[in-house]
């Protein structure tokens, strides 16, 4: 799609925490910009008609969607699937790598909330260790 465009039918339940977007929507309007999607969540045991994504929740890391005709259990016993998003908090330039380049960061935002690791909302000694407990490689 480019910027401009719109795709008409807004669909199904959203809902917005932080930077996730978890949607089941067939509208997207482009002229503020283009949308990227970074992941697909899919059921592991999905099939045609069951519904996946007719309920959405998000709940800080986690996403719990539904699919109320999934029939595994009886017909159309439905089923949530819960998503749980890892991430490396101290990972600041989100190359996947805890490294000086986040150090530096950090430390340029001493006594602000913008390099906080540790959900305090402030960026403080507990940060620069939780930083250092997490250098290399993202899990």
């Amino acid at each position: 799609m480019t910027a401009n465009q719109t795709r008409t039918e807004l669909g199904w339940p959203m809902m917005l925490a932080a930077v996730i977007v978890c949607a089941f929507a067939s509208q997207v309007n482009t002229a503020l910009g283009d949308w990227v999607q970074e992941a697909k969540l899919l059921p592991s045991d999905g099939a045609a008609a069951d519904r996946f994504g007719s309920s959405v929740s998000i709940s800080g890391s986690a996403a719990v969607i539904g699919a109320y005709w999934d029939d595994d259990n009886g017909h159309q016993s439905g089923s949530a699937y819960i998503f749980e998003r890892t991430h490396c908090p101290a990972d600041f330039d989100g190359d996947g790598n805890v490294d000086t380049a986040d150090l530096l960061f950090l430390l340029g935002a001493w006594g602000t909330p913008d390099g906080d690791v540790d959900g305090d909302a402030d960026t403080d000694t507990a940060d620069l260790l939780a930083l250092l407990a997490a250098w290399g490689e993202c899990p």
